[in-house]
């Protein structure tokens, strides 16, 4: 009668054999799954780093561009302040120093020096021409570029 008792027993055994085999299985799966989604974020996130690379040096070449056109501006309005100075200079001098007959001589010289070299100074010219706008307004900017990039991760995704 014992015997007979075992039978149920044995069948409960093999149930329970089954349902940890399931388990096992799905443990690993799960495991398997984590693995996968590790990967394929690592993978998106090296594509988001190299878009981040691709951004940083896109904007690094357009300050360079700006700060290059500032630098040759500078350098234009440098010679043009010299020459200001020397005229202003000049005409100090020769006021100070010349005799009236030297400075009336000399004046229409002077006079249409300093008209020549006021009439250089153009207030456009004075204004910096490189601004770094935001990237809404930054026509150096690829945006369509940059939208193209991040679909290509969403698409990864």
């Amino acid at each position: 009668e014992i015997e007979s008792c075992l039978e149920p027993v044995r069948e409960q055994i093999d149930v329970v054999t089954k349902a940890l085999d399931t388990l096992d299985s799905s443990q690993k799966r799960i495991i398997e799954v984590g693995d996968n989604i590790k990967c394929a974020l690592k993978g998106f996130f090296k594509a988001l780093q190299e878009i981040e690379q691709k951004c940083y040096s896109e904007v690094d070449i357009i300050v360079k561009n700006k700060l290059e056109i500032l630098s040759q501006q500078t350098k234009s309005v440098e010679i043009l302040l010299s020459e200001l100075k020397d005229c202003k200079q000049f005409t100090d001098q020769c006021l100070k120093l010349g005799s009236p007959a030297q400075v009336l001589v000399s004046k229409q010289q002077m006079t249409e020096r300093m008209d020549e070299v006021v009439n250089r100074v153009d207030n456009d010219v004075l204004e910096p021409l490189e601004e770094l706008e935001s990237l809404d307004d930054n026509e150096d900017f690829d945006q369509e570029e940059m939208t193209e990039e991040l679909n290509k991760l969403e698409e990864l995704w």
